[in-house]
């Protein structure tokens, strides 16, 4: 089950994906003009696509499926569907197969406000969208990423094990443990004293090795992580930075 700003997704046990919520700019990849959607209702176009896993961002969506494709659908005013659309058009109901990343397979997607990031079998992460609040590890107020783009090795030379995208930071699980971040860290949202009041376009990494890390979230000012061992560490606006709970 994948919640956003005001719908959700959620895959069902035959990898078929259902959808509810407002439905706008087509994020629910149902073509019914734009109405709010009352109950859990099949997307028919992502039908007997073995999909494994989905992500709500800000008025868009995306689906990948067993075979390492990713689908988006919804919003594209700033790329974040990893394709421009014919006819200057701004959204898009019908799920739509990102061609750029079809010669890769795919294993993790993240949606966030208004930008995507996926990772494929080799720990490689793709990027594409808004680059605002520094994000995408590029300047904020640089043109969006129309294209999914390679996280060069300039930022990090470690293998990726998954990602979080949020409106105003990501957040990397590094396969030797640790975490590296992009974005904003106005409110310690990266786990460590340097707080800063601009987003960094440098890949920030905070050494949480110790913690054996299984899992992370965020949300628009704090960081989550949770450990093997059960427990979960906070960081971030009113949380106390690396605090056990």
């Amino acid at each position: 089950l994948e919640t956003s700003f005001d719908h959700v997704l959620m895959l069902g046990s035959d990898g078929n994906v259902y959808a509810w919520g407002n439905n706008t700019y087509g994020q629910l990849g149902i073509d019914n003009g734009g109405l709010t959607v009352s109950a859990p209702t099949l997307v028919e176009t992502l039908k007997n696509k073995n999909v494994i896993s989905v992500s709500a961002g800000r008025y868009f969506s995306l689906a990948l499926t067993e075979g390492g494709q990713v689908y988006s659908f919804g919003a594209n005013n700033r790329l974040q569907l990893g394709y421009e659309l014919a006819n200057s058009a701004t959204y898009s109901a019908t799920p739509t197969l990102i061609a750029d990343l079809s010669t890769v397979f795919i294993t993790q997607i993240s949606a966030g406000y208004e930008s995507a990031i996926a990772i494929d079998i080799n720990s490689k992460a793709y990027l594409w969208g808004s680059t605002e609040n520094c994000v995408l590890g590029t300047e904020d107020g640089d043109p969006p990423a129309k294209a999914p783009a390679v996280l060069p090795n300039t930022k990090t030379q470690t293998p990726i094990d998954s990602v979080v995208l949020g409106e105003n930071h990501s957040a990397f699980l590094l396969n030797d443990g640790t975490v590296g971040f992009m974005g904003f860290n106005k409110y310690g949202q990266y786990g460590n004293e340097k707080l800063a009041e601009v987003g960094s376009i440098r890949f920030n990494v905070t050494d949480t090795s110790a913690l054996n890390i299984i899992s992370i979230a965020v949300s628009q000012q704090q960081t989550v992580l949770l450990c093997a061992d059960g427990k979960v560490y906070t960081a971030g606006a009113r949380i106390p930075s690396n605090t056990e709970s």
